[in-house]
């Protein structure tokens, strides 16, 4: 991939020409935990298949109520993948400011960790989120593995 291609590449296809060129070189250090090229690619495209069957898209808004881990990543590279559009919301925020940020985001669907389950209660009065807890979209790409055999 030449330099000036790169104007026209998404985060996705850069990230995917990384995985596909070294995928055994680590990726991501979160502690003592290493994440490799093509184990993230894989979880981020088993994620994308999750979030597209909820309805994600080209153009769609997520916001993401997570830590900074391997789910965030995860997650923010799925939905570049789909062209989806990240809406970072900080997880030190409190329920006021997480809804103003979802109200002027007009994010479709929200993705939150379970233990900040508290700082989205309430929220489904904003009719247009879908909430899902990070372990929820997990067990579910868990259950269409299991399900594709």
């Amino acid at each position: 991939m030449s330099t000036s291609s790169y104007v026209s590449e998404s985060w996705a296809t850069l990230w995917e020409a990384l995985a596909d060129a070294q995928p055994d070189q680590i990726a991501v250090v979160l502690g003592d935990q290493e994440i490799r090229w093509q184990e993230l690619d894989d979880r981020a495209a088993r994620l994308a298949t999750v979030f597209a069957s909820s309805g994600v898209g080209s153009g769609s808004r997520v916001a993401q109520l997570l830590y900074n881990d391997a789910a965030y990543l995860e997650s923010v590279y799925a939905l570049f993948k789909l062209r989806a559009t990240p809406v970072n919301v900080n997880y030190r925020y409190l329920v006021n400011e997480v809804a103003y940020i979802l109200n002027n985001s007009e994010a479709e669907v929200l993705v939150y960790h379970a233990s900040l389950a508290d700082r989205v209660e309430g929220l489904q009065a904003l009719g247009e989120l879908a909430l899902a807890g990070a372990e929820e979209l997990r067990d579910r790409r868990r259950h269409e593995q299991q399900a594709r055999g």
